[in-house]
């Protein structure tokens, strides 16, 4: 590029290294958009702590820029606060978003917006949630509100956030000042168990639409393919297959916006770690 870009789009697939990626690949008749890209390299995700990462760790390295031990979620090995991506950009006029497939409480989306010193304190995070700087959040499920802090929900509607749980109502929320889908349970599953195969490709479409009209400057969108790491926590290669193939659908929209806007936007697909055996 020539000049600095406007726009990123940061696609991760969760645990998907090379071998779920060129599985996923192969599965999908050879071929994905992923591979498609112009420009590819390798990299190595360790943590500060363990020379296998989890997902708290690694997300906090993408969102902060600053390794950390882990299970910490944007904060340092002391536990101090790490600004991560949205809070950086939201100030300097980007609007910002986060999309997933897994919780929204989930370590990799929440390292764009908590600073929890353990993944699993899902009230604390939930309570981030709310101060989010992020325009745009999607991802499951109400029952981890039902489970954790109801109040939650209403929380983020005082913050002039549209509360929606059905991704087919986005393109009538537009108008709206900021966006929080909290789907329902059916889109909490994996496609396999019955999720629709176009809630992340859809979702992922509504909210570069959103976020590229809230501002001139840019924006900055986090899209997770998050169900690829727990198909393969339980080496269920056909559903990580299905996952993969899932996420390159949304790359896919990535890249259509892109193809119409090269001059100002990068694309960026990557994983957090490799999962499986």
């Amino acid at each position: 590029l020539n000049k600095p870009v406007k726009n990123v789009i940061l696609l991760i697939g969760d645990g998907m290294g090379l071998a779920q990626a060129s599985a996923g690949m192969y599965a999908n008749h050879n071929t994905l958009t992923i591979f498609n890209l112009k420009n590819i390299g390798l990299i190595k995700t360790f943590s500060l702590s363990d020379f296998i990462t989890d997902s708290a760790a690694s997300g906090t390295a993408y969102a902060t820029g600053e390794k950390t031990k882990n299970g910490c979620i944007g904060v340092d090995s002391l536990g101090n606060k790490l600004p991560n991506m949205t809070e950086i950009l939201s100030p300097l006029g980007y609007a910002t978003g986060i999309v997933t497939t897994d919780k929204i409480t989930g370590a990799t989306p929440s390292a764009f917006y908590a600073h929890q010193i353990k993944r699993n304190m899902t009230k604390e995070i939930l309570e981030d949630l709310v101060n989010t700087k992020a325009l745009f959040i999607a991802g499951s499920s109400v029952k981890d509100f039902e489970k954790n802090n109801t109040e939650k929900l209403d929380a983020l509607k005082k913050k002039n956030f549209k509360v929606l749980h059905d991704y087919k109502n986005l393109p009538l929320s537009m108008e709206a000042e900021k966006i929080a889908l909290i789907c329902d349970d059916m889109n909490a599953k994996f496609i396999s168990e019955g999720r629709n195969p176009n809630y992340l490709k859809e979702t992922t479409s509504q909210a570069i639409k959103f976020l590229s009209n809230k501002s001139k400057k840019g924006f900055f969108l986090m899209v997770e393919g998050g169900k690829i790491d727990w198909a393969c926590h339980s080496n269920d290669a056909a559903t990580a297959f299905h996952e993969v193939a899932d996420m390159d659908e949304a790359v896919r929209v990535a890249y259509e916006f892109y193809s119409q806007h090269p001059e100002e936007t990068l694309i960026v697909v990557t994983d957090d770690h490799e999962r499986g055996g």
